[in-house]
């Protein structure tokens, strides 16, 4: 008998870790595939949060993303699920956020050059967009809802070529009054051949974010203080893995890199005029997360 349960065992962890990593012809990447009630998504993750007031720092400071009821009676979204920034959709603050996105991500890999199809429905409070973005942060293919982005749905049709190699779906929304947040998506990708990696399983492909922000220091104290703010257009360098790079921040002062897995990567932030890094440290050795998002922050101060 004890044999025969540990056989079982084997086999079920052979299903649970092999078939996930199966190419397939479709990916779904909708807010209630994967995630219960109440529980923070794994497939959607945050990525950016904007700058809070002190006395709401402890509170959502880059919050984690959960799936609240689509009955929810502040919300109209069924079929899909909401992600929202707290299980209950609601940020009690008074805080505006309207000029800073919050921002949200999740990646996909595809293996050969296709034709492929994306295709569903994007909703958000109070506004916002859903993107395809290569690894480095080219835009592919980008929507945006209106205002108030929840009350009706926003189409996603995106049929055209894409290279091998690994992209990311990025969602911004922008929380006009700084109470209600959170979006919904149904969605898939589609591929003629079975070429694509799933989304949610960390083993199958690289998850890793790298959250980069620049922030501009007023005081030089290393503390992003109320009333300072994201220094934007800032540039990097990378090495990962024996490998460089080069990322840019937005216009909104955040930069990101995708599809990375666990281990090291050294950042450096290039020289800026009139700017220098706190403490004069441009370059920085990051240990990256098996999966999930790590976050970076570089504060320059005034020459």
């Amino acid at each position: 008998m004890k044999y025969l349960i540990l056989l079982i065992a084997l086999c079920i962890e052979i299903t649970l870790v092999g078939q996930p990593c199966t190419l397939s012809n479709k990916v779904i990447f909708s807010t209630n595939k994967f995630v219960g009630l109440g529980h923070p998504d794994g497939l959607w993750r945050t990525l950016f949060s904007p700058k809070l007031a002190s006395t709401h720092q402890g509170i959502i400071n880059h919050p984690k993303a959960f799936r609240v009821s689509s009955t929810d009676p502040n919300w109209n979204l069924t079929p899909a699920s909401i992600v929202s920034a707290s299980s209950q959709a609601r940020i009690k603050t008074t805080n505006k956020f309207s000029s800073q996105p919050w921002r949200f991500g999740t990646t996909l890999r595809v293996t050969k050059r296709l034709k492929y199809k994306i295709t569903g429905e994007f909703r958000c409070d109070d506004h916002g967009s859903f993107s395809l973005v290569k690894r480095n942060g080219q835009v592919v293919y980008s929507i945006a809802t209106p205002s108030p982005g929840s009350s009706s749905s926003t189409t996603i049709n995106f049929n055209d070529f894409l290279d091998s190699g690994v992209y990311y779906f990025e969602i911004k929304v922008f929380n006009n009054n700084g109470e209600y947040l959170g979006f919904s998506i149904n969605g898939e990708v589609t591929s003629p051949e079975k070429t694509i990696h799933s989304t949610y399983f960390s083993h199958c492909q690289p998850t890793t974010f790298l959250s980069i922000e620049t922030i501009r220091d007023k005081n030089c104290n290393g503390i992003f203080d109320d009333g300072e703010a994201l220094l934007p257009n800032a540039t990097y360098k990378y090495n990962y893995g024996g490998k460089p790079g080069t990322v840019n921040a937005d216009n909104n002062g955040e930069a990101l890199i995708a599809g990375l897995s666990q281990g090291n990567l050294n950042l450096t932030i290039n020289p800026m005029d009139g700017y220098r890094p706190f403490n004069n440290e441009p370059t920085r050795n990051i240990t990256l997360p098996p999966t999930g998002v790590k976050r970076v922050s570089y504060f320059v101060c005034k020459n």
